[in-house]
């Protein structure tokens, strides 16, 4: 190389005009986007209030019809009991716990399929769409599996939650651990 060529190299590394800092430039900037912690947050705090959305959906509509199945069955209504009359009424009545259980398990089958069916056909639950998120898949197609997967802490394994909800901060995409398992994860939607 000529000394006139290395002196046109250094000029162009300095204003930006090579290939390879306009690479770097795009990578840094793509990768400071997705591993931007304020980013990370809004991303976090939506998929919190989309999925208080869809739980105060659920518990409105679906688990309204569950309570008063659950008021026949148990020919207990919601009057105005004590403590001690509802302990009487759980350790004399045996059928008492069978329609508690039957209804947490129904009802929690009923919130998974909500889950599951809205974003398998919508790309997005009523409580998603409202934050303006949509669902994504690593894969061509998004299977059941992988939505039932990806749901499973929003219902039956709802304690695992909150740990599911710690790894947003620690993923390049901001997945919990059971989108990365289910090979999904959240965006936000574009307008």
């Amino acid at each position: 190389m000529s000394e006139k060529e290395v002196m046109e190299q250094i000029e162009n590394l300095i204003k930006g005009k090579t290939k390879k800092s306009r690479n770097t430039k795009k990578n840094t900037k793509k990768s400071f986007r997705t591993m931007n912690p304020v980013l990370s947050f809004n991303l976090f705090l939506k998929k919190v209030f989309s999925y208080l959305i869809d739980f105060m959906i659920f518990y409105f509509v679906f688990y309204f019809v569950f309570t008063l199945i659950f008021s026949s069955l148990t020919g207990m209504f919601s009057t105005s009991l004590n403590y001690s009359e509802l302990n009487y009424y759980l350790e004399n009545n045996t059928e008492f716990l069978t329609a508690s259980l039957t209804s947490f398990f129904g009802g929690m089958c009923i919130f998974l399929f909500y889950l599951v069916l809205f974003e398998y056909y919508n790309n997005q639950t009523l409580g998603q769409k409202t934050m303006h998120l949509i669902v994504k898949t690593g894969e061509k197609r998004k299977n059941l599996h992988q939505l039932i997967i990806r749901n499973l802490t929003k219902t039956f394994l709802m304690p695992f939650l909150l740990i599911d909800l710690i790894s947003v901060f620690f993923t390049n995409k901001n997945q919990r651990l059971t989108e990365i398992i289910s090979n999904t994860y959240v965006e936000e939607e574009r307008k």
